[in-house]
């Protein structure tokens, strides 16, 4: 049995606030208070947005409550922006998912004002955003990340090239958001097809100079860098299968902006 000075000495380094207790401090208070996460979809109805949001995110992310975007433009003559926030709960680590839908983008015979409309949203986040980082009261803990972490970008398979509309939205919200371009419903095509698309878009996308989310080439985090690998490889498969709400599986087509835009 050690004696009594050094048995007291263990417990005091033990419970000793110092910088190598930072990391595991840091690591409570992030598990206590969970992450925020702000995802924007776009795209013309019926393209699986609801579907896709549900498989990544492994939930049921739209239900009585929250209805899917094709059902809500059902008594809506415009675009309208909306948005929800979810508690999801993963390994114990909290995430606080907030979905920001474009019910009707697209679907009307008059679209000039949706493109505005989507541009004041991203907007109105930038500048509340920067409101309270210049509030001198500010609580940061109380705060919420205001602005749009990531937007998926869905295209129709059944066109050739992109679209007037998209390619109107895409120039101007490209620099305000991470863009993920995304063909829907990827496996209506056949491979030639998909891979002349492809080849379409990322053309269109250099010519008017679209830049989308790549990711950072020299990353110092081991965890990092195995994630960062671990994406790529599911990006450069093409294909990432989606449950449907009547269990049958459609695929969408994650363009690779890695290997075509550098």
């Amino acid at each position: 049995m050690p004696p009594r000075d050094e048995k007291i000495q263990v417990d005091q380094r033990k419970f000793e606030p110092g910088l190598a207790t930072i990391p595991a401090q840091a690591y409570r208070k992030a598990l206590k208070s969970g992450f925020r996460f702000n995802l924007m979809a776009i795209g013309e109805p019926s393209l699986g947005k609801t579907s896709t949001v549900n498989t990544i995110f492994k939930s049921e992310i739209y239900n009585e409550q929250f209805v899917s975007s094709t059902q809500r433009i059902a008594n809506s003559d415009s675009l309208i922006v909306q948005e929800f926030d979810l508690k999801l709960k993963e390994n114990g680590v909290p995430l606080i998912l907030r979905v920001i839908d474009c019910p009707g983008y697209g679907a009307f015979i008059d679209n000039s004002n949706q493109v505005p409309t989507i541009v004041s949203y991203l907007d109105g986040r930038h500048r509340r955003q920067f409101d309270q980082e210049m509030d001198i009261d500010r609580d940061i803990e109380k705060n919420d990340d205001e602005l749009v972490h990531c937007c998926l970008f869905f295209f129709s398979p059944n066109c050739r090239t992109v679209k007037e509309l998209d390619l109107e939205c895409l120039k101007a919200i490209h620099n305000k958001v991470n863009v993920i371009p995304i063909i829907a419903k990827a496996d209506s095509l056949t491979l030639d097809e998909r891979h002349e698309l492809r080849k379409e878009i990322l053309r269109v996308f250099e010519k008017n100079k679209i830049s989308c989310y790549a990711f950072p080439e020299n990353v110092d985090d081991s965890q990092a860098a195995l994630i960062r690998k671990f994406v790529q490889k599911i990006v450069r498969k093409s294909e990432f299968f989606v449950k449907m709400e009547n269990s049958t599986f459609n695929s969408i087509d994650i363009i690779d902006i890695l290997s075509h835009l550098r």
